[in-house]
Order: C-alpha cells, then structure tokens, then sequence
C-alpha cells in the first residue's frame, strides 16, 4: 500500500454530488441572472474542466494578494465606520484637516484602549461612539492619520 491513503467512496460521492449542484447552480445562474452568467459559469466551466484548480480562484475572489472574503468584507465594514465616525468627529474652527485628523487618532487609540472595554456594560452614549465601536469591532484600526486619510478619500470616489 502507499503512504497515501485512498478516501472512502462515501466521501466521493459526497464530492461527486456536489460538483453536480454546483453545476446545476451554474444552469440556473445561466438562466436566470444573465448578467452573472458570464463571470459565474465561466469560472464553474474552467473550475470544472481543470483550467484553474480552485473554485475561489476561478471566480476570482481569491489570488495573490487577495484577501480571504471575510476579511474583505470585515474590512469594508470597519472603512465604512470609520468614514462615518469621522464624518461625525467635531473639528475646531480654523483647524487644519491634518490637525484634525491628528486629534481623531487620538481620540481612536483613546477609544480603542479606555472607552471601548467600558461600552460593554453602558452601551455607546453618541453616534460617534457606536460607529468608532464598530468600527474597532471589524477590523484592526489604522493608528497612523496617513492611513486613515486613504481610507477616507478612497470612501469619496466609490
């Protein structure tokens, strides 16, 4: 016998099974959604067929450099909050948006370490605080006003 075990029929069929519903899925995405039907079917067809070995990367949603979907969507959430927390953040008359930005740092890594372990018996007081709490509850924050700043502006063009 070789150092590699053979798996259990059962679990073949198992496979087997499944790759038939996901082409069944591909049918009725086929057509029902059209304007799916390009991207979907084409990536089950090269999954399928072997041209491309893994059905994340076939679909495109997985590669180098790409995140798990998760973590994508973990970090929208936490940009999204983010943005609406310093949309919410006061400025000063006559302050720079760098200064600003400067203070809303401050005022996360404050938020982070202090406020946010106490929220868990009172709740948010403001808006500002529930969306710097989900926010910090969906990803790890940006601690320098540079990164936030990107964060920021790529909000404005999509």
């Amino acid at each position: 016998m070789n150092s590699r075990s053979t798996p259990p029929i059962e679990t073949d069929a198992r496979i087997t099974g499944r790759l038939r519903d996901l082409a069944r899925v591909s049918r009725v995405v086929n057509e029902h959604l059209p304007d799916l039907a390009p991207w979907f079917g084409g990536a089950v067809d090269d999954f399928m067929t072997g041209k491309v070995a893994a059905l994340d990367l076939a679909l495109g949603v997985r590669g180098e450099g790409v995140r798990l979907p998760a973590t994508q969507i973990a970090l929208a959430e936490r940009n999204h909050a983010l943005v609406r927390a310093w949309l919410l953040f006061p400025g000063k008359p006559k302050e720079s948006t760098t200064r600003r930005g400067e203070r809303f740092i401050n005022y996360l890594i404050h938020f982070e370490g202090y406020i946010m372990p106490l929220l868990a018996s009172r709740g948010p007081r403001n808006a500002l605080e529930a969306e710097a709490l989900q926010a910090c509850q969906a990803g790890k924050m940006p601690h320098s006003w540079r990164r936030c700043y990107d964060i920021i502006r790529a909000s404005e063009t999509n």
